[in-house]
């Protein structure tokens, strides 16, 4: 497995280009190559990486919190609206899993849901509805998205016979708890290799 940080399309952009000359040299039908920290990229980008079979990992805090300052000074407004584009990357089959990149977000996959589903800005505002996830999406992309991105979806990621008994017992259901208490749904046990642990 390969992977690339890049926040800027310009990276994505060579990152996809040497991904697709080592297809064409040496083919490998599930390489995982993974674009880390997908920040800013285009529609065309998340195709190719769709085609190419590349993953991503992504947080979409960024969105959140870095949105609407890089508008005024960087990227200018319609771009920054596009960042952590969650969903051309989920339009065009491109595996991806959501990542906090503490301290950048809280270590709150809860949090990361939130952020993908309600694509807020810092100010309150509502982004591109086209990028963003439904809470059942962001929930995979956390649990089973996140194994698979890092190879181990066979183990962990989903609750079945064979795999490891690790998931989290939560207060609410996420799928149905208003928008603004969908991040702070308290964790009353973690359940790890098959122990349980409540929580203090």
């Amino acid at each position: 497995m390969k992977w690339l940080d890049a926040n800027g399309d310009a990276a994505v952009n060579r990152f996809i280009r040497l991904i697709k000359g080592l297809q064409t040299d040496f083919p490998r039908p599930d390489h995982r190559a993974t674009v880390e920290h997908l920040a800013y990229s285009t529609e065309q980008q998340s195709a190719q990486m769709g085609q190419l079979g590349m993953q991503a990992s992504v947080n979409p805090y960024y969105h959140y919190l870095l949105s609407e300052a890089y508008a005024v000074s960087w990227l200018g407004p319609d771009r920054a609206a596009q960042m952590t584009r969650l969903g051309s990357l989920e339009r065009h089959g491109v595996p991806f899993t959501l990542h906090s990149d503490a301290p950048m977000a809280p270590l709150s996959p809860l949090t990361l849901v939130w952020a993908a589903s309600e694509r807020q800005t810092f100010s309150g505002a509502r982004g591109l509805k086209s990028e963003r996830l439904s809470r059942a999406s962001a929930l995979k992309a956390v649990t089973s998205g996140a194994a698979k991105v890092i190879g181990r979806e066979h183990d962990i990621g989903s609750i079945r016979a064979g795999k490891r008994a690790d998931f989290v017992v939560l207060a609410q259901d996420p799928m149905t708890a208003p928008a603004d208490a969908l991040r702070g749904i308290k964790v009353e046990a973690t359940v790890f290799s098959g122990t349980a642990y409540p929580t203090p």
